[in-house]
Parts: C-alpha cells; structure tokens; sequence
C-alpha cells in the first residue's frame, strides 16, 4: 500500500514546546511555595498533629509537643488516647469520634486533654480530614490552641461567683430594669419564686408612689449610664411588708 507520510516537527514546534513546559512548571513550584508558607506560618502559631485514621500519632510539631510536655519519640506511634482521660477512651462517645473522622467528617470545639504526667489541658481545636484525589480520607491533622490558662481563670471567677451567690442576695437587671434572674437568697427575702418576677420590671419591689417619682426615674437612667449605685434601700416584699437593704447596683460592661 501507500508509504505514510513522515512526521515533521519543525523547529518553530520545538521552541514553542519548550516554552510552554517551563510556564506550567513554574506556576506549580509557585503553588507549591505558597503552600509551604501557609504551613509554616500555621506552624509558628497553632499546635499541630497528624494522625492514622486510627487515631494513632504520624508527627506532631513544637507547639505540641510543649503543651503536652512530651518529646516527639515519646508519641510518634502511640495512640491520641494518651492524651486523654482513661475513663473517657472507653466511652461510646470517644469511639464514635474516630468513627466519625475516619468518615471524613470534620469535627470542632474545646477539649479537656491531660498533659504529661496528668495535667489537665484545655484545647480550643479542629480535627480536619485530610482526603485523596478520589475523596476518600487518608489521615487528619488536629489545630489547636491552648486555653489552659483561661479556663483556669474562669473557673477562679466562677468559684468567686458561687461563693458570693452563697453569701448574698443577687438580682440581674436588664438596663431598664427589667428583672433577668433573681437567686434563692433575694428570692427568699422578698418571697417570690422566680417565675413570679423573671420579666417584672424593679418596681415590683417599691413603694408606687416613689417607683413614678423623678428619683427613680433617675436611678434607672444613672445605672443605664454605667455609673455604680449603692446604699440603704427600703424596699416591699410580695405581702407588702418593708425590707431595708444594704445594697449595691453595679453594671456590667461589655468589651
């Protein structure tokens, strides 16, 4: 039969090969830098963990290692179990927590881990499922910060809050007057249940013709102001009878 033709590649077909192969190279080492520099940027600030989907530990970088007071040695392999409370490794939830990664499902909030040694340590974290080109998941890589040092101060300013709700009478207000909550020992010494005066507005324990007096009308637009109150107050309680107090209005103050 007839010769084929040959093929011809010109010159002008070879320059214009050449040209294109180093653009496309180029533009992924780009990418690839970017990528790199987001993860060492996410590196100096956040704590940093891979794991099998198993759970079990691939690598984990300084910030980790420091929070939890381990060496890398010490965790690569192990199980992320390590790092939490026995009793709550064998729980249903903490099964279904690997479960549900293991699915691919990205999971967020703020954990109670224990550190080296069996110090409490407290996370604001993010599991994040990282997948293949067909989508299915390979490993995950935990962010966390720590906020250790803010719960436990927390916990020092709800352990104040107790012990003065254990001393003292205590009602919230919104700026109007409108009552919030009320708790058992201010209930008790006015003789409502909380029900009865959650929504009422202060009034509810004053004598009416002081509660449309210009004084009072004053008390609410100086408290509604941020300026703090404080004093000896007569007061009614619900069958009418005179309460005096010893008190102090204080606002509370947004950032």
């Amino acid at each position: 039969g007839p010769e084929a033709d040959p093929i011809r590649l010109s010159t002008g077909d070879l320059r214009s090969c050449g040209e294109a192969m180093p653009k496309q190279s180029a533009k992924t080492k780009a990418a690839s830098g970017e990528l790199h520099g987001v993860h060492e940027a996410l590196d100096r600030v956040q704590a940093i963990a891979e794991f099998q989907l198993d759970g079990t530990i691939l690598n984990a970088n300084e910030n980790f290692l420091r929070i939890f007071g381990y060496e890398l040695e010490e965790v690569a392999g192990k199980h992320h179990r390590i790092f939490c409370d026995p009793e709550y490794t064998r729980t249903p939830e903490y099964a279904d927590l690997w479960r549900k990664l293991g699915r691919g499902e990205f999971l967020a909030g703020e954990f109670k881990r224990l550190a080296k040694g069996g110090r409490d340590v407290f996370l604001q974290a993010s599991y994040n499922p990282v997948m293949d080109e067909d989508g299915n998941p390979v490993r995950i890589v935990k962010f966390a910060t720590d906020t250790t040092a803010a719960q436990l101060k927390n916990a020092e300013y709800e352990g104040m809050v107790r012990a003065i709700d254990r001393a003292q009478a205590i009602i919230e207000f919104e700026l109007d007057g409108t009552v919030i909550t009320a708790n058992e020992n201010f209930l008790n010494i006015f003789g409502y249940s909380l029900p009865e005066v959650v929504g009422k507005h202060h009034r509810i324990f004053c004598d009416p013709d002081y509660a449309a007096s210009a004084a009072y009308r004053d008390l609410w637009q100086q408290l509604g102001r941020g300026d703090y109150a404080s004093g000896e107050f007569t007061r009614l309680a619900k069958d009418g009878t005179e309460v005096w107090l010893q008190a102090s209005y204080n606002p509370i103050f947004d950032l």
